[in-house]
């Protein structure tokens, strides 16, 4: 049976209740109660959602309110047919308009705001939530309307302290919506991305309608946040190709790098289509027209070659700069399930940035083990600092493979405090992943404004939903006792400093040796000169940071002897 959504017993009922079937349930009778209990909740969500898809098209079609809605998506390319299709609406720049109007249609404000459709006031007074915007209805499979996604109209005046709205306004989380879990335009696109045989992922909602103004179907849109793996795997049930076509800009390059990680994860035969500077998709076909556009589509290079080809472009011709697109691209290379290609993408990173292949397979192995074995491998793992003495506090965990800078961002969220003590520039140097780096400094930020809560808040805007969940896992995964206290995680901290700092110069001092025997072999005297003198100073780097650990393990010993 072909599922349209929800769990296989959800969609089983749904085709009983049409044919006015009764089916018979083994549940107890409290869990049934429970169960229809859930049910009539849903089912009034949804009727307030779908009358107030009802009424904000025909505001967007007929009233004198939507006159500037209906002018401004013409004037975007956006024909009445698809508009009808998409069901494209417009919320009036009234406190109230959409609160009077449900209810009149019999929808109580307290049904409406548990739908998001509705806020209230410190007072306890209720507004509606989308004001002076053209709304965009989100479904599910089943056609249901599940939330919003609201544009603010050009020209409307949203606020009477001058500040400035959002642009992009979603529904918030509700029991029948979900931001990273659902899809802009899958209800219109899944037959056609079934029959094309690929789903074309874009950033907005106006380039969903552009391309299906131009005659382009399979295409949807995240919900304002980064593509995520729940996203890719309700994709997956239709296609296993997925092209990710974001704006030629650096947003947009942003964005699909971003995407990145979760297509490899999915395991989809993930792509990347790379537009033009300045443009986006709607942009695009608009000028360019339908054919060229596809051209573009069918060119998309594998998410692992685009990532390469970023990278390396990147990273020009300096030493730091190949070493940091190595550490960059690890990570995504530690996601691929098949050992044999990723010994050949390993093999390519090190010919194109000349390093040694050794050491571009060592960056791999640290950032995690591939996808094939973290899907089998639960075991203890312990991690040593350079004397071969094992992190305090970060044996008997438990879990897929722990880096070192995992370990260290999950200490800082347990005492957010010592952020301060890291050198975020050195940090941003030696880290291979850079969106851990991103956290430290946000938790540095936060300290210095003295925010109440700071990791809570880092946490929450986390958009990786596997990191955070990874992160708390490490975190909760260590045992800590009424005596351990801020001493204690600050010198598991500096052990983890050390090691990532010794790491980091280890893979610089392979690629010194890889550029001294260059300069060898091109017989230039004055390069070989300059790399050795680099080399030594590099060593001595090297030696310093290995005392500054013992120095560290030495002084823990000596606390804990005190104690």
């Amino acid at each position: 049976m072909r599922q349209t959504g929800g769990t296989f017993g959800e969609a089983l009922r749904e085709l009983a209740r049409r044919a006015g079937v009764e089916v018979e349930s083994n549940d107890d009778d409290a869990s049934r109660r429970r169960r229809e209990e859930r049910e009539t909740e849903r089912e009034r969500l949804l009727e307030a959602l779908r009358v107030a898809a009802r009424l904000f098209h025909e505001a967007f079609e007929s009233s004198k309110h939507g006159e500037a809605a209906r002018a401004y998506v013409a004037s975007r390319g956006i024909g009445g047919d698809v508009v009808q299709r998409a069901g494209v609406g417009y919320a009036p720049n009234l406190w109230d308009a959409l609160s009077r109007a449900l209810l009149r249609e019999g929808v109580s404000l307290a049904v409406a705001e548990r739908a998001g459709l509705v806020g209230r006031r410190r007072s306890g007074e209720p507004f509606d939530r989308f004001r002076g915007r053209i709304m965009f209805p989100i479904s599910d499979l089943r056609g249901n309307v599940i939330g919003f996604g609201g544009r603010v109209l050009p020209g409307e005046k949203l606020s009477d302290d001058g500040t400035e709205p959002p642009k992009f306004l979603n529904s918030p989380e509700t029991p029948v919506f979900s931001k990273g879990a659902n899809l802009y335009g899958l209800t219109n696109a899944r037959e056609a991305i079934r029959s094309e045989g690929h789903a074309i992922v874009v950033e907005g909602y106006f380039d969903v309608l552009g391309l299906n103004e131009a005659g382009i179907w399979n295409v949807v849109a995240p919900l304002g946040t980064a593509l995520t793996r729940e996203q890719i795997q309700l994709l997956s049930r239709f296609t296993k190709q997925i092209v990710v076509v974001f704006d030629g800009d650096a947003a947009g390059e942003r964005a699909a790098l971003k995407a990145l990680r979760p297509l490899l994860d999915g395991g989809v035969d993930g792509r990347v289509a790379v537009l033009p500077k300045g443009d986006d998709p709607d942009d695009f076909v608009r000028r360019d027209g339908r054919a060229v556009f596809e051209s573009l589509v069918k060119a998309a290079l594998p998410v692992l070659d685009h990532a390469i080809a970023v990278e390396i472009g990147r990273a020009g011709d300096t030493i730091p700069g190949r070493v940091r697109a190595a550490e960059a691209l690890a990570p995504l290379l530690a996601a691929v399930e098949s050992r044999l290609e990723r010994s050949l993408y390993v093999k390519r990173i090190a010919e194109r940035l000349t390093l040694d292949e050794n050491e571009v397979a060592r960056l791999v192995t640290g950032a995690g083990v591939g996808a094939s074995d973290r899907a089998t491998a639960t075991r203890v793992v312990t991690i040593e600092n350079d004397s071969g003495r094992p992190l305090s506090g970060a044996t008997a965990v438990t879990s897929k493979g722990i880096s070192v800078e995992e370990r260290l961002v999950a200490l800082l969220l347990e005492c957010p405090t010592l952020a301060d003590r890291l050198n975020g520039a050195e940090l941003r140097f030696a880290f291979r992943q850079g969106g851990l780096v991103d956290i430290v400094e946000r938790l540095q930020q936060l300290s210095h404004e003295r925010a109440e809560a700071p990791a809570t808040t880092v946490l929450d805007e986390i958009e990786d939903a596997s990191l955070k969940a990874r992160l708390l896992s490490i975190v909760m995964a260590t045992p800590r006792t009424s005596e351990s206290g801020e001493a204690q995680i600050a010198r598991e901290l500096e052990d983890c400093v050390a090691r990532i700092r010794n790491d980091a110069l280890k893979v610089e001092g392979s690629a010194l040796k890889q550029a001294i025997a260059d300069a060898q072999a091109k017989g230039d005297g004055d390069a070989v000169r300059r790399l050795l003198s680099q080399k030594a100073e590099l060593a001595k780097r090297l030696t310093d940071t290995h005392h500054d650990s013992l120095r560290s393990g030495l002084k823990g010993k000596l606390r804990r002897g005190n104690a």
